[in-house]
């Protein structure tokens, strides 16, 4: 097993180290927040098959405890690509969206950079966004509740 650990570890480290080192910033501002209890849930997506399925690259929550006025500000740490992003207001803390009857949200949700002026689910292309190598991107997000 040592000799097994010896030969894999260096070449993982071969492969994840620079992965690491190219992570690219994104500052994430959510603002138009309700409340202060539960969390604000974040899902970037890699594709819009990706998106449609709803298989997440990357998911990160943090506490509404942390809010200031009705925003938050967030960093994430993200390869060159191009990503869309969801912001889901998990007020009960159970992991999943709640519904009316008809089928409409109970709880804030938000896109990056686009904010949903009518019932249908946008699709990836209007709200994805690119990050380039050595870059700081700056992506908005305005919660809506019905």
């Amino acid at each position: 097993m040592k000799k097994f650990a010896e030969r894999v570890i260096p070449l993982v480290l071969f492969w994840v180290i620079p992965l690491i080192s190219q992570a690219q910033t994104l500052n994430v501002k959510i603002t138009g927040i309700r409340g202060k209890s539960g969390n604000l849930c974040i899902a970037v997506f890699k594709s819009d098959y990706d998106y449609r399925n709803e298989k997440t690259f990357l998911k990160k929550c943090v506490a509404k405890s942390t809010l200031h006025n009705d925003s938050i500000m967030v960093n994430i740490s993200l390869i060159p690509g191009t990503y869309c992003l969801t912001v889901h207001d998990d007020a009960d803390c159970n992991g999943r969206m709640k519904y009316d009857v008809l089928g409409i949200p109970r709880e804030g949700f938000g896109f990056s950079n686009f904010y949903l002026k009518r019932l249908k689910k946008p699709s990836f292309d209007e709200f994805s966004f690119t990050i380039d190598q050595n870059d700081v991107t700056d992506i908005n997000v305005r919660m809506k509740y019905y």
